[in-house]
């Protein structure tokens, strides 16, 4: 069993040049109907996006709040149900202003290095 090509390459040869005679003797009907399409495209992906770009707005428009305002403790609930507090930025820049110079060089991410500073 042999599987056979979907087309022939004088086939595609054939489609492109018939779509080559419709463009020069319909050119002023194959640019609308493009436009037209393209148009129809757009409009049908704006509206079928507008649900999701809403809430992707509204998700970055929260995480800029929180980034906005960065905090070194913060309270989060256990699986348990207990409420705790983290502590561990605070914890770990007083680690580092304890057991290093002053003048001291820490490389770190920018979000980190901006807190160290």
């Amino acid at each position: 069993w042999v599987a056979k090509p979907l087309c022939w390459p004088h086939e595609l040869h054939d489609l492109a040049e018939a779509k080559a005679h419709v463009q020069r003797r319909w050119w002023f009907v194959d640019r609308p109907v493009r436009a037209l399409i393209a148009v129809a495209l757009l409009a049908a992906g704006v509206s079928r996006g507008k649900p999701y770009a809403k809430d992707f707005i509204k998700n970055c428009d929260e995480i800029a709040v929180h980034m906005s305002s960065p905090q070194l403790m913060f309270e989060a609930n256990l699986k348990a149900g207990h409420r705790v507090i983290v502590d561990d930025y605070l914890r770990g820049y007083e680690w580092i202003r304890d057991n290093t110079p002053k003048d001291a060089r820490v490389m770190a991410w920018w979000d980190y290095g901006y807190q160290i500073t």
